[in-house]
């Protein structure tokens, strides 16, 4: 609440205690009312400037075992690969059972745990932590498990039990939001798990080499003779299988030969038409040729 609010609110209070005394006085004279009055006044101006009552210690002390669960397990993959997570989840369903949650078995265990919020995981891994044994960090002691480990601290607690151990050892001490889960048996963190890598676009389709190199070949040779009116022959075929030869794609189609014998189909003024249109134009007819008759 900002400073001026809380000012207006007091301001209103004075006033309205002013006046109640006043009417009190009036109907019934002098009298203990006037204290009792400005006495729940008093109650109202402390409750708007102080909203938030102080922690007591033994909520922090409860919270202590979150934070330093949090803390300790920044220090472990929970992933199934490590046998320390496996240790952990199984331990976990173990600490459950112990504390008598009235779930039948081990799915509606797991199932119960994976629901909970981070706060009430963090407190059930550490009862499991002091099961197994296992010391705290930072030279701290955990405090005493109990029946309300499943509970989970109030975030406030867990505030100020940050707030001090920051204070005594300069750790500050951060609990994400996500959730753990239990798989497996396993004790798991999206946090230490990779994301699966982005799917593979697919690769590009391969290249038609057998027609890049007749292409190439035809262009080259009609390159070389239209402007001479050379006709083409079987030393032109030779020439081209043998080009087509250099870069290692055997010959196993009909279309270059077939190609030769349809240049004379070309339309009138070919010529003059650019290499590559003649090319296009060629095979056009010689695919229709083969694959269509």
């Amino acid at each position: 609440m900002r400073t001026a609010a809380k000012i207006g609110l007091t301001v209103v209070v004075i006033v309205a205690g002013a006046a109640a005394v006043g009417l009190l006085e009036r109907l019934y004279g002098q009298g203990p009312h006037r204290a009792i009055v400005w006495a729940l006044v008093g109650v109202l101006i402390l409750l708007i400037w102080v909203p938030k009552w102080p922690v007591s210690r033994k909520r922090i002390a409860a919270a202590n075992n979150a934070v330093l669960a949090e803390h300790a397990l920044g220090f472990v993959e929970l992933t199934p690969r490590n046998p320390s997570a496996h240790q952990l989840g199984q331990q976990v369903i173990s600490t459950m059972r112990r504390l008598g949650t009235g779930l039948a078995n081990d799915a509606a265990l797991i199932e119960d745990f994976n629901a909970k919020n981070r706060l009430e995981q963090l407190n059930l891994i550490a009862t499991a932590m002091i099961d197994l044994k296992q010391s705290a960090m930072l030279g701290e002691a955990w405090e005493p498990a109990n029946a309300q480990a499943a509970e989970g601290p109030s975030a406030r607690a867990v505030a100020a039990a940050r707030a001090a151990i920051f204070s005594k050892h300069g750790v500050a001490i951060s609990i994400p939001e996500r959730r753990f889960r239990i798989e497996g048996g396993c004790l798991l963190d999206a946090g230490d798990i990779a994301p699966p890598p982005p799917p593979k676009s697919p690769p590009p389709p391969a290249p038609d080499l057998m027609r890049q190199a007749i292409y190439g070949a035809f262009a080259f040779f009609l390159e070389q003779t239209k402007d001479e009116k050379i006709d083409f022959n079987e030393y032109h075929l030779l020439v081209l299988k043998s080009y087509v030869a250099t870069v290692s794609i055997p010959i196993s189609t009909a279309e270059p030969i077939v190609a030769v014998t349809r240049l004379s189909d070309l339309p009138k003024g070919w010529e003059q038409w650019a290499v590559s249109a003649i090319v296009d134009e060629l095979f056009r007819m010689v695919h229709d040729q083969i694959y269509k008759e």
